[in-house]
């Protein structure tokens, strides 16, 4: 029982000693992790790394490199190709920077993948098409890429273009043969050879933009676009002055080649509406209300309702909502019983003016 209390007391003498230590005494985390906790770092394999630029770095092979990471090791690889270092090869990078590495094993490895942007047909399509109408002074062709080519890859921040070299045309079986050249960013260049068929294009007027229904096209709603012969409906619009002053009968596409069955003459007079009647006869002019029986576009001859008299003459559509109605005329003798008639028949109507 001595004994227990003994120790009992001894160990509340440790503790009270221990919580009045002061608080400078405690290890600060600083300590732990300073400067000289990271100068002691191990040097950590990378296996899998992807890289944009032309270099590659110690710090993509090895993480924990600190300032040394942006070490140049070697030229990277052509943009979308990789390169595969072998534990022998990675040990002798490590001892001629100074890292203290050595592999685990045989089977260590790093792969290195050069980022790229992948060049697709229909970019190489374009290029070797702007390639030829540069040579020509204007487009006469549409090209497709026979095959299927090989792949060709530009840096992801390249500035330069895809070229175009060695570029030879056979307008007897219409075809083409090109290089195509995509720099690597370092000063080098991937190279691709291609061969093309090349389609003839016809130059079609297209809506600019989108025009409604109802909306006369206008000279500066159209401009040319390049469609190739082969595809060319036998009803597409060639001559743009066939458009100018026409609406479409439904949406059409901007850009798109325009059948004439897209659009109709624009209708100012619509079927049931209430019109003006113009009747001119010599420098007489007399105005009536009557009904359209038809839809009718400029200079279209409608039915008209006289709706008081219940007669049915037929007028030209004149402007918007207007049709005029003229004497006949024989020589120079003006046929007295039709010129008495319509004047009867709009006479019959409310006028709302007339001219002598």
């Amino acid at each position: 029982m001595l004994r227990q209390k003994f120790l009992g007391t001894a160990l509340a003498a440790i503790l009270c000693a221990g919580a009045g230590l002061p608080a400078a005494a405690a290890p600060a985390p600083e300590a732990a992790f300073g400067e000289a906790a990271v100068a002691t770092l191990i040097p950590l394999l990378r296996d899998q790394v992807t890289i944009a630029g032309p270099q590659i770095l110690l710090g993509d092979l090895f993480a924990n490199m600190g300032e040394a990471a942006d070490r140049p090791v070697m030229a990277a690889p052509a943009p979308g190709e990789r390169i595969v270092f072998d534990a022998d090869r990675l040990a002798a990078i490590a001892g001629a920077n100074g890292v203290a590495w050595a592999p685990r094993s045989r089977f260590d490895r790093a792969t290195v993948t050069r980022e790229s942007r992948t060049v697709d047909s229909r970019e190489m399509e374009r290029r070797i098409a702007e390639a030829l109408a540069q040579e020509a002074g204007r487009r006469d062709y549409e090209v497709e890429i026979e095959g299927r080519p090989g792949s060709l890859h530009l840096p992801v921040d390249a500035e330069a273009p895809l070229g175009v070299e060695n570029l030879r045309v056979d307008e007897r079986d219409r075809r083409a043969t090109a290089t195509l050249v995509a720099p690597t960013g370092d000063g080098a260049s991937s190279r691709l050879q291609v061969t093309v068929r090349l389609h003839p294009v016809v130059d079609v007027p297209v809506l600019r933009s989108a025009v409604m229904p109802g909306q006369a096209i206008a000279a500066t709603d159209l401009e040319w676009s390049s469609v190739r012969a082969d595809r060319l409906r036998r009803d597409a619009v060639t001559d743009p002055t066939w458009l100018i002053g026409m609406t479409p009968r439904r949406s059409i596409l901007p850009g798109a080649p325009v059948s004439s069955r897209d659009v109709q003459e624009r209708l100012i007079v619509s079927k049931n509406s209430m019109i003006t009647i113009v009747l001119r006869s010599g420098a007489l002019m007399l105005t009536a209300r009557g009904k359209a029986l038809d839809d009718g576009a400029e200079g279209a001859a409608i039915r008209v309702l006289n709706p008081r008299s219940e007669r049915i003459i037929e007028a030209t559509v004149v402007g918007p909502d207007t049709v005029e109605v003229r004497t006949m005329i024989f020589g120079a003798t003006e046929t007295p019983h039709r010129s008495a008639a319509l004047s009867a028949s709009l006479s019959a109507a409310p006028s709302i003016g007339s001219v002598r």
